[in-house]
């Protein structure tokens, strides 16, 4: 019964921990919090706009941790997955369909249906290389369903290596003999300004309990002081929600930027087209 009551009240506390660490997470409307982190709120859009697969084969390139496995076999897609063997997800790392180098990918030509990639080319030391082997797999009018940064910090040092422009994935693609059927900035401005904000609790609550101020580094908890993380506690939760307001609201003016030419990122939708074109006589 004692041992009950103490495991009840460890739990009891690291609930507290998280809510307190965590409010918005947990006490804003789940619509709100997901759409205050724009950068996951586009992908996630892009992801759920994919077509039903009817049993169709899908690889995702840099499965990381199957963020989108549970979306893909809801659409009826076969599901297999490809992550390097120096992944950021090491606890993962016996889950995956394949374990090898994105550019040199251990996998048979023309296997695919849907390759899906998302935040993984700018990790690449070779893009084009990259997308050649994806579009090597990739079955004749198959798809690929790509994202990758434009505006972003530095993240999963020391294999962050690019950022891309729209014009260079359309040379990346092309050169890859695969057909662009469109390319579409993640927001505009203030959705990069609403990431900001988003972003602003996480470096203090990254140096307080993982001891660096990059929320995008390996988590490793390395509190040098509880006694600090106990002061900064109020101040963290204060921050966390009136930070992620501001991020929902600034992201709501994104609409009226046309251009976007401070974007996120880019997603992608290409086609392998291997027909023979006839030359007009």
């Amino acid at each position: 019964m004692r041992r009950n009551f103490k495991n009840l009240l460890r739990r009891s506390f690291y609930q507290l921990a998280k809510i307190a660490i965590n409010p918005s997470r947990y006490l804003l409307p789940k619509f709100l919090s997901r759409f205050a982190d724009q950068e996951k709120y586009h992908i996630d859009r892009f992801m759920g706009s994919i077509p039903e697969g009817n049993f169709s084969k899908v690889l995702d390139a840099g499965a990381g941790n199957f963020r989108y496995r549970k979306i893909l076999e809801e659409k009826s897609y076969e599901y297999e997955s490809q992550e390097f063997i120096n992944s950021f997800n090491q606890e993962n790392i016996n889950l995956y369909t394949y374990v090898c180098d994105i550019e040199a990918l251990n996998i048979s030509s023309n296997l695919f249906d849907l390759i899906i990639c998302t935040q993984v080319l700018e990790h690449v030391p070779h893009p084009s290389k990259a997308i050649g082997e994806l579009a090597r797999v990739l079955k004749n009018n198959g798809h690929i369903y790509l994202t990758t940064n434009f505006l972003f910090p530095i993240h999963g040092e020391p294999f962050d290596f690019f950022r891309f422009t729209k014009f260079g994935l359309s040379r990346l693609f092309e050169e890859a003999g695969l057909e662009i059927i469109s390319i579409e900035p993640r927001g505009g401005f203030a959705a990069f300004s609403g990431k900001i904000f988003f972003e602003f609790p996480s470096v203090i609550k990254a140096k307080l309990i993982f001891g660096n101020t990059t929320p995008h580094s390996p988590r490793e908890v390395k509190i040098k002081s509880y006694l600090i993380l106990l002061l900064s506690t109020p101040l963290i939760f204060v921050l966390d929600l009136l930070f992620t307001c501001l991020a929902v609201l600034t992201a709501f003016l994104d609409f009226f930027d046309r251009k976007k030419r401070y974007t996120l990122g880019y997603q992608v939708i290409a086609q392998k087209n291997t027909e023979e074109r006839v030359s007009p006589a």
